[in-house]
């Protein structure tokens, strides 16, 4: 009870109380009157002593008219917040999609929110004998509770239909479902999903592109001199091994500017309906380095990768998809370095290991690892520990969920003190396989 509802409810039985003692003095006044006395206190204690029933009076009146408006000021609250909370359910019922009917033990249409209203067009206490109604009915006469498809309902339509009786109350609940409405918000939120997973991946890559410019700009800036060096020499009517050399330089280079604009766009394009298939996990995390070293040689991280002897290890996945989540934990590894000292040894170590029939992708990090306290949360849509603007804490939920739909999984551990996401696949078999999925 707040500070407003007890001063009303003080107000309420010191009326009562006021009543209650005016109401007795009114009585002695009007026998004062009809005895000719004049109205005093010793006059008022003379009639008192020959009349008891003022002196009851007195004690009792105040008792009870304030016991009654206490009594009616909760009664009033009460149905004050009867009506706040029919109000409520009222208001949730008319902002629910489904059609809600509540019909008496007479079939009679007592109550129905706004979606049931437009959808059958009537309202309570009007016309009952809609077609869409009577079929309704004929479903309620079946015995029990029930759920049922129904291909039309007043003509037009598929839907759910389902019925439950209240025996208690006496009434019918009626819920109605429309089949091409559920589909059509499912694929709402289902689209609504890909553009949050396809803004959380590019939030990421806007930082890396100013990185893949600079790598490339070095091997063009190589090109360039290379170019002017051949002409000079051609000029001069010189061909020899420095010429050819040079040529053979920039093949080389072309090259290397042609793989990292095929990682961009490898990486870079949505990869979901890709088939899930062998996959080099060489050319898997190569992928995903090539894209990252321009973010990070500037920073004075340290990437290598340690294969373990297994280079001629294939795994099932959907190849860009892994790339991109080891993208996601590269970039991650980087932010969370970016929080070190400058005199501390700042590297990422990807490292691929074979456990049973599984092949093991680790990123491990010169960070000392992660809070136990958030260890459970760290999956979950939207959690960061990031500054704002860093991140929507969606990285590490759209990774491991990508990663299960592929037949593998992501999770995190310590890894000799420091930070580790481990990447688990099934190992492919040496004969070709292609699964649809």
């Amino acid at each position: 009870m707040n500070n407003r509802s007890e001063l009303k409810l003080i107000l309420w039985v010191f009326s009562g109380l006021i009543f209650g003692v005016l109401l007795p003095i009114v009585f002695i006044t009007f026998d004062l009157n009809q005895l000719g006395l004049e109205f005093n206190i010793q006059n008022i204690i003379e009639v008192s002593k020959v009349q008891y029933i003022y002196l009851f009076s007195a004690v009792f009146f105040p008792a009870v008219f304030a016991t009654i408006f206490f009594l009616f000021y909760t009664i009033q609250k009460r149905n004050h917040s009867l009506r706040e909370v029919n109000d409520f359910v009222t208001s949730v019922l008319n902002s629910l999609h489904d059609n809600i009917l509540v019909f008496s033990e007479d079939l009679e249409i007592i109550g129905a929110n706004d979606a049931a209203k437009n959808m059958l067009g009537y309202f309570v206490g009007g016309d009952q004998n809609y077609r869409g109604i009577e079929e309704i009915r004929e479903l309620i006469n079946k015995s029990g509770d029930f759920d049922i498809y129904k291909e039309s309902l007043n003509g037009v339509g598929t839907y759910l239909i389902s019925i439950k009786k209240l025996l208690a109350q006496n009434k019918i609940i009626v819920s109605i479902k429309d089949i091409h409405q559920i589909t059509a918000q499912e694929k709402i939120i289902e689209d609504q999903k890909r553009e949050l997973e396809a803004a959380s991946k590019f939030a990421g890559y806007g930082e890396m592109a100013a990185g893949m410019a600079h790598e490339i700009n070095n091997p063009l800036a190589i090109l360039l001199l290379n170019n002017n060096l051949v002409m000079k020499f051609l000029e001069k009517g010189i061909v020899d091994e420095k010429v050819k050399s040079k040529i053979k330089k920039n093949d080389e280079v072309i090259k290397r500017i042609s793989k990292i604009i095929n990682t961009m766009k490898s990486l870079s394009r949505n990869a979901a309906d890709d088939p899930v298939e062998q996959a080099s996990v060489v050319e898997v995390v190569d992928d995903a380095m090539e894209f990252c070293r321009g973010l990070l040689n500037p920073e004075g991280v340290a990437l290598d990768v340690n294969f373990s002897g297994l280079e001629e290890a294939r795994i099932l996945c959907k190849k860009a998809e892994v790339s991109q989540v080891l993208v996601n934990l590269i970039k991650n590894s980087k932010d969370a370095l970016d929080e070190l000292s400058n005199e501390q040894t700042k590297w990422i170590r990807l490292c691929v290991n074979e456990v049973k029939d599984k092949i093991q992708i680790r990123v491990i990090d010169s960070g000392k690892g992660i809070d136990k306290e958030i260890h459970e949360k760290l999956f979950d849509p939207f959690f960061t520990t990031k500054q704002v603007g860093k991140g929507m804490g969606l990285g590490l939920s759209i990774s491991k969920n990508l990663l299960l739909k592929q037949g593998g999984d992501l999770y995190y551990s310590l890894h000799d003190g420091n930070t580790c996401f481990t990447l688990e696949f099934k190992k492919s078999e040496s004969f070709p396989i292609k699964i649809v999925g």
